[in-house]
């Protein structure tokens, strides 16, 4: 058990090493922005960073996506001050994964799919509304 952890961490550095040596299309850049509004719905978990088995084990600062082998639990943080939130929506590759209707808006991926995959979240207000996250890409190992 103790040599496939390690088999593990090695090929983690190795993802790694090799990750921060490729350049990433402006395209695939995350940009922050202070959230100066009413409403809004992020992604707050994955981040930029490596995750083994839906536990963070260093996050990055030059790499804009999330690297993950095994699981990963999804966390989206929406809120809606005028109407509320009816519900939050997660989808990975454009197809809806889960329908969260009461926070905290949580999903465990499970799901055997190693790749790169695009991850996105939106939330309905209760006045009909959707206030879309900002995607993100993930590299997942299982």
């Amino acid at each position: 058990m103790k040599s496939k952890r390690i088999q593990i961490l090695v090929l983690a550095g190795i993802i790694f090493l090799f990750l921060s040596t490729v350049a990433i299309p402006s395209s695939c850049r995350v940009t922050t922005t202070p959230i100066m509004q009413e409403s809004f719905c992020e992604i707050a978990r994955p981040i930029r960073a490596l995750y083994l088995n839906d536990m963070e084990i260093w996050a990055f600062k030059l790499i804009q996506r999330g690297i993950v082998l095994g699981d990963i639990t999804i966390e989206i943080t929406a809120v809606d001050d005028t109407y509320g939130i009816e519900y939050v929506e997660i989808s990975i590759d454009g197809q809806r994964k889960a329908t969260i209707y009461d926070p905290p808006y949580s999903f465990t991926w499970d799901e055997w799919r190693p790749g790169f995959h695009i991850l996105d979240a939106k939330a309905q207000n209760n006045n009909g509304t959707f206030i879309n996250a900002e995607s993100f890409q993930i590299l997942k190992f299982g």
